[in-house]
């Protein structure tokens, strides 16, 4: 009984020897799952160990700021094991980690790299004017493309003092792209801060970057021109105040007029254009002598006076009345100015002229005979004028009048002289003011089968449906990224069936009906290299394939119906084939399709199956060269229409690139531009120009006459979802029949036939269609078929 007990002992021991599973002369390797992991990943480490049993292995982390992290991993029955660190970017931990790993006598050590966070922000410009747009630009190295899943960037507004600005809008905008533009208005600072400087702080995780700018009074060197329209007047003469200013500093100024006894009177003027004109009938001159003008504005003075004569005044020898009048108010060095003298009074036989330039040097008098009521003078500006408000005087009769206007821009060379009467453009038929519906910064703009006129009106993140007479029929959409909602749209594209916008700032495109309900959106993806980033424009060719220019793509992505990725067109490596970045993608036909490339100032001719046709246009000013060109537009001929908006004007050219016509200058007036970003067309080949400086839409009459007109590409559609099956007869018919009552389509010598429409067309007639719309066939030989209709009376007219 005792030799149990004592083995039972012995036994007891053994097993008590076996107790720690850890090994002496262990051997550790660790090794992380990739040479660097990102900004924003988990650590993970492949650790291997030979020798081990079971139990734990301690883990000290060293992280680059010089903290501790540290554990123990369990459960080394294997002889491997993934170790994982949670973090993520808002630990700051970047750059170097030092990990030891250790076991019983064992022990490894590994250095493993964290890439740091890059996060940068700028802006187009150092210094800025008031009016003027501002862009801001953010980069970062890491992103996510799912815009759903990114984190966000937060942009505030701070002053030279680093202090919040409060009633500066803050930006919160998805990093779901490496690089991000947005803008906001220099105006919208100045009207609650002064002129100074300012930094903009964004922060990104929790990391943060700054840069700054400067909008400073000194900046704005700006000379004034206070005068009157005449410079002596009679007594009880109401007295006509002009007051130019070619920079735009405030919306205010105050004016001050003392009079030959010493009273003051003062008027606050409210400043929006250049040029004010205003009557001062608040001021009495009843009392002959010099009466003196003081103008403040901006903390700029200047000042001026005129003349009340007395009742024993010399008589003047004449009192002619005339009109002197400018073909514009804004000229470049170079240019060509007309001046128009009307008068109903042909006492004299001449006219003398002269020029006071912006800092008051007056040009020698020039004389010209007046051989009738109106006499145009045309002068051409010398390429070394100064710029700024220039006066042209007239003296007629002893009597005279001048007209104000500006000097400003780059000289023209003297091949681009061209004569105000042949600048002329296409008669203006209509303006949709931006005043009377609130357009703020619209971009693009596309028309309906119904000739309804929809426009991206960017600046207030919505969509405006306006009917073929501007009136407003609906708006939707709101600043934000859910469905519904725009960060600074641009593109706009209409089919049969929906109303297509690119969200740029969201980096998607989304669907609607033609009244607004959202339908989809599309164009992101889990693979980067198949989502969009800043789209700009859309098109499609007649499979139903979608083509979506980015100006941060060096490539023309492809989708289908649904909104699939589907492939894309490749810049081609060759100089004269090779883009960049796309502005603007247009069809041309059913077969192919032009890109703008704006980075080279050029336009691209692709086929829709990826094969380069050719390249037009340079840099410059002359015909057919670009500056900044920002839309394109095709007429149902095969013109292309170009808004050349560095140059502020349309541009046409043929089908094969051969410049046709221009019209267009910088100006607030009809038939002037600035920034010009889209440009459209309707079926009788109207154009519609987005002037979005000037918050506006201007409609022009066509380029082409109706007898050049060919069938619309509205019609051609019809034809093929026709033949495809898509529309049923009456439709097709009913759209032929338009096409005849509006003499578009002419078939001469029919009879009216009462027959109805619901025979049933020739399965020819559908082949017909199908050829014609896929350009195999002429218009005429459509034509023959559709006079078969007709006098058949399948079709009535």
């Amino acid at each position: 009984m005792q030799l149990e007990n004592k083995w039972y002992i012995i036994a007891l021991s053994t097993t008590l020897l076996f107790v720690p599973h850890l090994a002496y002369g262990l051997e550790i390797t660790a090794t992380p799952t990739v040479d660097s992991f990102g900004p924003n990943d988990f650590i993970n480490i492949l650790v291997e160990i030979d020798g081990i049993l079971g139990g734990q292995m301690q883990w000290i982390a060293q992280m680059p700021d010089g903290s501790i992290d540290s554990g123990f991993l369990d459960n080394f029955k294997a002889k491997k094991k993934i170790h994982i660190i949670t973090r993520n970017a808002f630990d700051n931990q970047f750059g170097t980690w030092t990990i030891t790993y250790s076991a019983g006598d064992a022990s490894e050590t590994i250095p493993i790299t964290v890439i740091p966070l890059i996060l940068e922000i700028t802006t187009d410009k150092q210094k800025y004017l008031p009016g003027d747009e501002a862009m801001i630009t953010v980069t970062t190295n890491y992103y996510e493309p799912y815009s759903a899943l990114a984190e966000q960037f937060f942009i505030k507004f701070h002053d030279s003092q680093n202090v919040l600005l409060d009633h500066m809008e803050s930006y919160v905008i998805k990093a779901s792209q490496p690089t991000t533009n947005l803008k906001f208005l220099i105006n919208e600072l100045l009207a609650n801060y002064a002129f100074g400087q300012y930094k903009l702080v964004i922060q990104y995780y929790n990391t943060f970057a700054d840069t700054t700018f400067e909008v400073p009074r000194d900046f704005f060197t700006t000379s004034i021109f206070v005068g009157t329209d005449k410079s002596t007047y009679n007594k009880g003469e109401i007295v006509e105040l002009n007051l130019v200013i070619p920079k735009l500093l405030d919306s205010n100024a105050v004016v001050k007029i003392t009079d030959p006894s010493g009273k003051i009177t003062t008027r606050n003027l409210f400043i929006d254009v250049t040029l004010t004109r205003v009557f001062l009938d608040n001021v009495s001159t009843t009392l002959p002598g010099i009466y003196f003008i003081e103008i403040e504005y901006a903390g700029i003075e200047e000042t001026s006076t005129f003349v009340v004569e007395s009742e024993d005044s010399e008589p003047k020898t004449s009192n002619i009345e005339f009109l002197v009048s400018l073909d514009k108010q804004q000229y470049r060095p170079g240019e060509v100015l007309t001046a128009n003298v009307n008068t109903a009074s042909l006492i004299v036989d001449k006219i003398t002229y002269w020029f006071e330039d912006p800092v008051g040097n007056k040009g020698m008098q020039i004389i010209i005979p007046m051989t009738s009521g109106t006499t145009s003078i045309p002068i051409n500006i010398p390429n070394n004028a100064l710029q700024g408000p220039w006066k042209m005087y007239v003296e007629l009769g002893g009597d005279v009048e001048f007209a104000i206007f500006f000097v400003e821009g780059n000289p023209i060379e003297h091949t681009e002289i061209v004569a105000t009467e042949e600048q002329t453009g296409p008669e203006l038929l209509m303006t949709i003011e931006g005043d009377n519906v609130n357009l703020n910064e619209p971009y693009g703009i596309a028309l309906d089968s119904n000739q309804d006129i929809y426009v991206v009106d960017s600046g207030n993140s919505e969509i405006k449906k306006f009917d073929s007479s501007g009136y407003l029929l609906n708006s939707w959409g709101t600043f934000g990224s859910d469905e519904g909602e725009f960060k600074n749209p641009i593109g706009i594209f209409i089919d049969s069936n929906f109303v297509h916008i690119a969200d740029t700032g969201n980096s998607r495109i989304q669907t609607f009906d033609n009244d607004g309900t959202f339908i989809k959106s599309w164009g992101f993806s889990t693979i980067e290299s198949q989502t969009l980033r800043n789209p700009v424009a859309i098109s499609v060719d007649d499979s139903g394939i979608f083509y979506v220019a980015d100006f941060n793509l060096n490539k023309i992505p492809k989708f289908d119906s649904e909104g699939n990725y589907s492939g894309h067109i490749e810049s081609l490596l060759t100089a004269s084939a090779k883009f960049s970045s796309s502005e603007f993608i247009v069809s041309h036909n059913n077969r192919d399709f032009f890109i703008l490339d704006s980075n080279n100032n050029r336009v691209l001719q692709y086929r829709f199956d990826g094969n380069f046709i050719k390249f037009f246009g340079a840099t410059g000013e002359d015909d057919g060269k670009f500056l900044d060109p920002s839309a394109l537009a095709v007429d149902s001929i095969g013109n292309l229409y170009v808004a050349d908006a560095g140059n502020h004007r349309i541009q046409v050219f043929n089908s094969k690139g051969k410049f046709v016509a221009k019209w267009g200058s910088l100006g607030t007036g009809a038939g002037e531009f600035n920034k010009i970003t889209g440009i459209a067309l309707d079926y009788l080949n109207n154009i519609y120009v987005v002037d979005s400086a000037n918050n506006r839409i201007q409609k022009f009459a066509p380029f082409v006459t109706t007898s050049e007109l060919k069938i619309p590409d509205w019609v051609r559609n019809n034809a093929k979802w026709w033949s495809q099956g898509t529309i049923d007869d009456n439709e097709f018919a009913n759209g032929l029949q338009f096409m005849i009552n509006e003499k578009i389509i002419v078939i001469p010598d029919l009879a009216e036939s009462g027959q109805s429409f619901d025979q049933k067309i020739p399965e020819w007639i559908k082949s017909n269609a199908e050829w014609w719309a896929d350009g195999q066939i002429s218009d005429k030989e459509f034509a023959s078929g559709i006079e078969y209709l007709v006098k058949q009376g399948i079709i009535r007219i």
